[in-house]
């Protein structure tokens, strides 16, 4: 999800309109979200309704990421 130049990944989404992160979530850094097809816009936000898998490194609360793997692998999950 992005909003405000921020992009999270987030273990769910809530259902509003536009969606918000529910559960917990990790600010994404190295993500060009131009790169990826299918993401939804409304209200300023954009984000996917569809798992997507990031490959990165965490270091407290953020993901960089250094790669992007497609596919039908299931969604990530956030440990804390």
């Amino acid at each position: 999800m992005a909003r405000a130049g921020e992009v999270r990944l987030c273990e769910a989404l809530a259902e509003s309109m536009p969606p918000q992160c529910g559960g917990s979530s990790l600010r994404v850094e190295g993500l060009d979200l131009a790169e990826l097809a299918g993401l939804e816009r409304a209200s300023g936000v954009t984000w996917s309704s569809r798992p997507l898998q990031l490959l990165g490194r965490v270091a407290g609360d953020v993901l960089r990421v250094e790669a992007r793997a497609s596919g039908s692998a299931p969604p990530p999950t956030i440990d804390r």
